[in-house]
């Protein structure tokens, strides 16, 4: 049996509903909002919405415990790696 005719669209279809919520990746940054809804909140684009998003995870978001050794280790490295003519570092 066909369920999507031609000239139809899947997006009703079983089999992409069965698998809609664990299979499309949803944009975190879009904003889907009317023209007018959009323009009303400030008109913000795609990298001003980004930028805010990565800025907030920065400030907010507390990173992954890393034991004094691996720290100290990777600390090291990275002399090391910038006194042989490597890049300094920029985090």
């Amino acid at each position: 049996m066909i369920e999507t005719a031609p000239g139809g669209h899947f997006f009703a279809a079983q089999k992409t509903m069965s698998r809609y919520q664990t299979e499309f990746y949803q944009p975190f940054a879009a904003d889907w909002s009317n023209f007018d809804a959009w323009s009303e909140k400030g008109s913000a684009d795609a990298t001003t919405r980004a930028t805010a998003i990565w800025q907030r995870i920065l400030h907010e978001e507390k990173g992954p415990e890393i034991d004094d050794a691996r720290k100290g280790a990777l600390d090291d490295y990275i002399r090391k790696a910038t006194a042989a003519d490597g890049a300094e570092p920029v985090s």
